[in-house]
């Protein structure tokens, strides 16, 4: 029964720090079951205030070990790959190749009312007009503005009929 309670003690706590890998709360959830049933065990195996200490000694561990695992995770390699490292404030959301949209023209493949689809360069992308206004398919349009992944475009003089 000893062993029995050890094994629950100890996958109670290795599946709460398994949590942090799978975050669906099914680990976690596990875990902590595992827990509460390796405390009535507990309270099945030792005199009462053996239990008790046990218990307290659980919930020791388990604080002691999210206390650990939260500041000394993020310092191992597979912490710094897992943690974000870049200040947001220069962090990009898109890439290079929505920014070169800039200036180029186009013409809507559906009607925009504001958002819709465009052909940009052989592209089919999803715009926004700029201002709001309802923007006919099959009009020519250029994109005046990239802002993370919203490309804003404007209807250029000449529209298709």
């Amino acid at each position: 029964m000893t062993q029995l309670y050890l094994v629950l003690l100890i996958a109670g706590v290795l599946l709460i720090g398994a949590e942090v890998f799978v975050p669906d709360g099914i680990l976690g959830t596990i875990g902590a079951l595992f827990l509460l049933i390796a405390s009535a065990v507990g309270f099945a195996i030792f005199p009462f205030g053996l239990a008790a200490l046990a218990l307290i000694g659980t919930i020791f561990l388990v604080c002691v070990s999210v206390i650990l695992w939260v500041r000394l995770f993020p310092k191992t390699p597979v912490g710094k790959r897992m943690m974000m490292s870049e200040n947001l404030k220069t962090a990009r959301a898109t890439d290079e190749g929505v920014n070169s949209l800039l200036g180029k023209t186009g013409q809507t493949t559906s009607e925009l009312r504001p958002s819709g689809y465009a052909e940009i360069d052989g592209r089919r992308i999803d715009v926004i007009s700029a201002s709001g206004e309802v923007i006919e398919m099959g009009t020519e349009i250029a994109v005046v503005k990239v802002e993370g992944y919203r490309i804003l475009v404007e209807p250029t003089t000449n529209t298709a009929t």
